[in-house]
């Protein structure tokens, strides 16, 4: 009976549907469609409200309550095991979590191909491998068996799938160093790498999350590019490592910042601790500046609706910034302990004596460079002097008033001169004069300042 009903209902609409003209089709086709989002949308909505507050209780270095029921051996041994799985699950979900970035990113533009060439069943299968989270699908097994027996909270596990995909994008830039391509070629391939996975896998969870082709592609662009570009603000994991490929940073703000606070320490241990610990900064605020990127790339793409400030609360920047300092400390401890142990800088890698040798060099350098440029500008005055007078001088008088002038400058003749440069009619000018004497001193202050009010000590 109710099979015959639907049948009379759809035979019904099928009626309807025959009746109505080409651009009311057009219109029906294009609601239903939109209240399909919006359901599907508000079912994803529901979803992520449900997992949101685990997701949260999730965050801790240990998992809540892991540590307060007691253990005999036998508990102790499943957790110690247990927990070295999980993060050893973390780490590969990170990498793997890079390659399937990198899938979806392939896969979304080989979507787009097969449809500006019409191939639509094509771009069907193409669309549907994007979909797939292969490495969740993989790993959720041997998650959920090893995930009752270790103690790792959201803050462990998210760090292990940081350190994952940095070891990903060691590899990477292995490869291509590999390859012959150098090291700028490298730094580009890892560069370019870390683009196509951010962009792939957050395009992915924009199509997930309700938007439409244009926006989770718009948004996959904004996404990848923030990544990729936060890289080159500090010298972070690329200069501590000194790997091949790992993006050394465009302005090494960090190492400034960093030389900066350790020269205030009188011990190398405690200036390497200070330089690791900003080091290990810069990386946790590279990953807030993606965060901010990102959530207004949401805002101004498939977000438009939500409150900005909700999207960046969303975000959880402060978790973010404690993964990224997290997982840039851990790769860098090895180096720190290097460093320590031998007694040379974290930074630099010198010791104090050579770092003093390098400063002495330095110093000597600029006084050679200045004392030259002093040289240079006394001749060149002379010898135009003596030109408008007597005419064009030989290459051998010039080359004896150079000679005169260094010896005056050798023997202190100069050091009682003061060199001017004036720059008049785009040309410029040095000239020098005898050095002012220093003011008499010996005035009382009610005197000077009578003087001063009379005439402006002007004389």
């Amino acid at each position: 009976m109710a099979k015959d009903f639907k049948k009379r209902i759809e035979e019904q609409y099928q009626r309807e549907l025959a009746n109505m003209s080409f651009q009311d089709r057009i219109n029906l086709q294009y609601e239903k469609q939109k209240a399909a989002e919006a359901a599907w949308k508000k079912e994803e909505k529901e979803k992520e409200e449900e997992i949101a507050p685990v997701k949260k209780e999730r965050n801790y270095w240990f998992e809540k309550g892991a540590l307060s029921d007691g253990y005999d051996a036998g508990d102790i041994t499943k957790s110690i095991l247990g927990t070295a799985a999980d993060i050893g699950l973390g780490v590969a979900k990170g990498v793997g979590g890079l390659l399937e970035g990198v899938n979806d990113f392939a896969w979304r533009r080989t979507e787009d191909v097969a449809e500006a060439l019409g191939a639509d069943n094509f771009a069907k299968k193409a669309k549907g491998y994007a979909d797939k989270d292969s490495i969740d699908s993989i790993l959720k097994p041997a998650e959920d068996f090893v995930r009752p027996y270790s103690v790792a909270g959201g803050l462990v596990q998210q760090t292990s799938q940081a350190l994952g995909q940095v070891g990903g994008i060691i590899a990477t830039g292995g490869l291509g160093a590999a390859a012959g391509l150098g090291s700028l070629g490298a730094t580009a391939l890892t560069t370019g790498t870390m683009f196509v996975s951010s962009a792939g896998s957050n395009e992915s969870q924009a199509y997930k999350e309700g938007a439409t082709e244009e926006e989770a592609k718009l948004y996959g662009t904004i996404a990848g590019t923030a990544d990729a570009i936060t890289e080159l603000m500090f010298g972070g994991l690329g200069k501590s490592l000194n790997i091949v490929g790992l993006n050394k940073g465009m302005f090494s703000a960090d190492d400034l910042l960093a030389k900066k606070v350790s020269e205030k320490l009188s011990s190398q241990i405690a200036k390497n601790f200070a330089e690791y610990g900003v080091k290990a900064s810069g990386e946790g605020l590279e990953e807030v500046a993606a965060g901010l990127i990102q959530a207004v790339g949401k805002k101004i793409t498939y977000m438009e609706e939500e409150e900005l400030g909700k999207i960046i609360e969303d975000e959880d920047l402060l978790n973010q910034f404690v993964v990224g300092a997290l997982t840039s400390g851990i790769a860098q401890s090895r180096g720190l302990a290097k460093s320590n142990k031998t007694g040379r800088d974290y930074i630099t890698g010198l010791s104090g004596n050579e770092q003093r040798v390098i400063d002495s060099e330095v110093k000597n350098r600029t006084t050679e460079k200045q004392k030259k440029a002093a040289v240079e500008s006394k001749v060149s005055q002379i010898i135009n002097e003596r030109e408008r007078t007597l005419g064009t001088l030989t290459d051998t008088e010039k080359k004896s008033i150079q000679q005169s002038v260094q010896a005056q400058l050798d023997d202190g003749a100069l050091d009682a001169l003061v060199q001017n440069v004036a720059y008049a009619n785009g040309t410029a000018e040095a000239s020098w004069r005898d050095v002012r004497p220093l003011p008499e001193g010996g005035g009382f202050f009610e005197n000077v300042w009578r003087e001063y009010r009379e005439n402006k000590n002007i004389y």
